[in-house]
């Protein structure tokens, strides 16, 4: 081989959260120099292409964060009010949501001013306080699933649609944009368009949010409500999505509680959607981290886990991941799991309920396990990725 046939290069890996992609003041340590007169940049790029010169062109990725489940209600609203700080339920993962180019976070109840909020007592009725939406902003957060199946939970003598519209117009009134619940079944299913610029140009995201667990809280026509997670949705809304956009992310609401497999309906829907176009499709409702499956240049995260809530009762619901994801203007380049444990009470920490990032080695090892295990059990799919047949009667 000539010496002019190597091209020499750097695989960057990702190590204690610093990324070199993303942190311009380091430098691959192996480095070629040529030296060329010329009076302009662009003069002196003609002059090495000529010369033979493979230049580098720039790389700016999209860095993504996506969280689980975001419950801040019952005892963690209690013991978040008690501190005067809603601020401080991120204060162990802020610097990671704030430093992505897009925070996405499923919500799963309503957070309003105008009614009595969950207490701190044994229940499955999920109201929230408007407090957290503040808190999400100055976290960093920028796209939330609001596709939870108590999204339109009421405590006590309130509305339940009341709360939703409250829910959204709070969170848009502070930047966040939302997917998966609106006045209709149409304004529902509509995605959220999420644009970033880059050195070489902008990037578009479409989210698209679904529920199937609470069917009583789900959109009509005339109806408000969260959009039901149905075969042939996920295929219109998402070929619709990708007329909108380069990515389409698709957050679901889902599956069975505290198992570790996904069952055989989510893998299923998977399949449509990764069949549809969909660039990434992440789960949650299970409260256990479930199996991450690949589609080439495609990606379905099962289950994220608990994020922010005080069922603490078991090992599994206190632990959770983060996603974090990079994009090209072209494709996705690759993904990090980060798991994060719900600290409980302890000298260090004299309050409940915020999720920090562990060492995947060490405490976080028992977490990366449940996924990659989880993963390992899949099935192995058939030929064709989508196992539910595709209704000729109901395209657009």
């Amino acid at each position: 081989m000539e010496p002019e046939q190597l091209t020499l290069g750097v695989l960057a890996l990702t190590v204690d959260g610093h990324d070199p992609y993303r942190d311009r003041a380091r430098q691959s340590p192996l480095r070629l120099l040529r030296w060329v007169r010329a009076r302009t940049q662009l003069e002196a790029i003609e002059q090495l292409l000529e010369s033979g010169v493979v230049v580098a062109g720039s790389f700016d990725p999209v860095g993504m964060a996506v969280t689980g489940e975001l419950i801040p209600v019952r005892c963690t609203n209690h013991v978040l009010s008690l501190l005067g700080d809603y601020d401080a339920m991120f204060d162990g993962v802020r610097d990671t949501l704030v430093n992505a180019d897009i925070a996405v976070a499923p919500l799963e109840h309503p957070l309003t001013a105008n009614n009595e909020l969950t207490p701190c007592v044994e229940t499955v009725v999920f109201t929230g306080s408007h407090r957290a939406v503040a808190a999400m902003a100055n976290a960093g957060i920028d796209v939330v699933l609001t596709v939870g199946n108590h999204m339109m939970d009421c405590w006590q003598g309130c509305s339940g649609v009341a709360a939703l519209y409250e829910t959204l117009e709070r969170l848009s009134n502070e930047g966040m944009v939302t997917a998966g619940a609106g006045e209709s079944l149409r304004a529902a299913r509509t995605p959220a368009v999420v644009r970033v610029r880059t050195e070489l140009g902008e990037v578009t995201f479409a989210f698209l949010g679904y529920d199937i667990i609470a069917p009583w809280y789900h959109a009509k026509e005339d109806q408000p409500g969260t959009a039901p997670l149905e075969a042939e949705y996920l295929r219109r809304d998402i070929r619709a999505a990708a007329k909108l956009a380069v990515y389409v992310l698709v957050g679901v609401n889902w599956g069975v509680e505290y198992v570790s497999n996904p069952v055989a309906y989510q893998r299923d829907l998977a399949g449509v959607a990764m069949e549809a176009g969909a660039t990434f499709l992440f789960g949650n409702h299970p409260h256990w981290v479930q199996a991450i499956e690949h589609f080439d240049d495609q990606l379905v995260a099962y289950s994220f886990g608990n994020f922010i809530f005080d069922q603490n009762w078991s090992i599994e619901t206190t632990q959770g991941m983060l996603m974090e994801l990079g994009f090209s203007r072209e494709r996705l380049l690759g993904y990090r799991v980060r798991p994060v444990v719900i600290r409980a009470h302890s000298s260090q920490l004299p309050w409940l309920y915020r999720p920090e990032f562990v060492d995947p080695a060490g405490e976080g090892r028992p977490i990366m396990n449940r996924i990659w295990n989880a993963t390992d059990r899949l099935p192995a799919r058939p030929i064709e990725t989508a196992t539910i047949p595709e209704n000729p009667e109901n395209q657009d």
